[in-house]
């Protein structure tokens, strides 16, 4: 019969709970006991991150189809890994672009270099490729820890580094061994730069790059087509109260899957790019862009995707199928009734983590 310290061991308890974990492991239900330990408030606080994902990983591992362990583990497991890695990992034509760039482009002995893990599927693609080694970078701990069992589960772990740590405060000889030849990297939003893309790719060739690095990819933009969605409920009467003060608190942009046919207005357009090998990079452009109407309707938004592209000419298109980026609709006020053939005039503005559209003056 196992003691209630090796059952304790086995469930990786952090040792602060031990004497409190060992009190349950004798009695009923006692991986659900253990688990409402770790659903104790501000637990994080004191005990070690690290510690209480492995714990509620063991615990959820011990009790597969015990839906309280479950439940009682989400406060420190899946509330913080967001609900888009399963749509990521599930993109076909994203993995296979990438698979293509890497293949075509990372030659055998090159140091690749990856920031934002995940899983740690695009640095298995680059090991896959034949790069000496993967260093990659993930400041969250939880999913540090899917990279690290998915990449040792698959093989590669003499040939990837995890390091858990914000990229901007990785260095050459601490984390890093040395600078790498090439940087593989998907932190690019659904309005391209809120990732804070340009500047972590901008730390990445001043401090953790060779010069002229292999950018994997180099270019990215943001495609976008008139849309008719239907406008968000009127606030001036509800119930016959006005509650237009909560429009101040409005989203300039609402994340949609897709538009219905019936909400186009007119085909996708370009509405700016962004060449990552600049020097200086382009942190900030304005522009006027202006798209067609195909379709007669009530002009409501801008429906917004990113695409990008790799240095050998592979091309994500975003416009090809429904991504795991979906779109952002851009409200635009007023509404305006277009004509087929009519073109409007929009403002772009791309600030360095942040993207505005909104209608150009006159």
């Amino acid at each position: 019969m196992k003691t209630t310290t090796r059952i304790a061991d086995e469930l990786a308890v952090p040792v602060a709970l031990r004497p409190f974990a060992e009190v349950h492991l004798s009695g009923p239900r006692p991986i659900a006991k253990v688990a409402e330990l770790l659903a104790i408030p501000g637990l994080i606080a004191h005990i070690d991150v690290r510690e209480i994902v492995a714990c509620a990983v063991a615990l959820r591992t011990a009790a597969p189809h015990d839906r309280l362990v479950w439940t009682l583990t989400a406060g420190v497991l899946d509330r913080r890994v967001p609900n888009w890695h399963w749509d990521m990992v599930s993109d076909k034509r994203r993995n296979e672009v990438y698979e293509v760039a890497a293949q075509a482009l990372i030659e055998p002995g090159m140091t690749v270099l990856e920031i934002g893990t995940g899983t740690g599927i695009l640095a298995m693609i680059a090991a896959r490729a034949e790069a000496k080694h993967v260093y990659t970078i993930e400041m969250n701990p939880r999913m540090a820890y899917v990279a690290r069992a998915s990449i040792a589960k698959n093989g590669y772990a003499d040939r990837i580094t995890v390091i858990e740590s914000d990229a901007l405060n990785v260095s050459v000889g601490d984390q890093l061994p040395h600078r790498a030849d090439a940087i593989i990297h998907e932190i690019i939003s659904t309005n391209v730069v809120s990732e804070n893309v340009l500047e972590l790719i901008g730390h990445a060739k001043e401090a953790l790059l060779v010069p002229d690095p292999l950018l994997l990819p180099d270019e990215v933009w943001a495609m976008g087509q008139l849309g008719a969605r239907e406008p968000q409920y009127p606030l001036s009467d509800v119930s016959g109260f006005d509650l237009n003060a909560l429009d101040l608190m409005e989203a300039t942009a609402r994340h949609v899957k897709s538009l219905r046919p019936d909400q186009i207005l007119g085909p996708p357009a370009r509405l700016f790019g962004i060449d990552l090998n600049a020097e200086p990079p382009n942190l900030s452009q304005s522009c006027r862009v202006t798209l067609a109407a195909d379709t007669s309707g009530t002009l409501t938004g801008v429906a917004q995707w990113p695409s990008f592209r790799f240095p050998d000419g592979t091309v994500f298109d975003g416009s090809e199928h429904s991504s795991c980026w979906g779109r952002l609709y851009h409200a635009l006020h007023p509404t305006l009734d277009v004509e087929v053939g009519q073109e409007v005039s929009l403002q772009v503005d791309q600030l360095p983590s942040a993207l505005a559209i909104s209608h150009a003056a006159g």
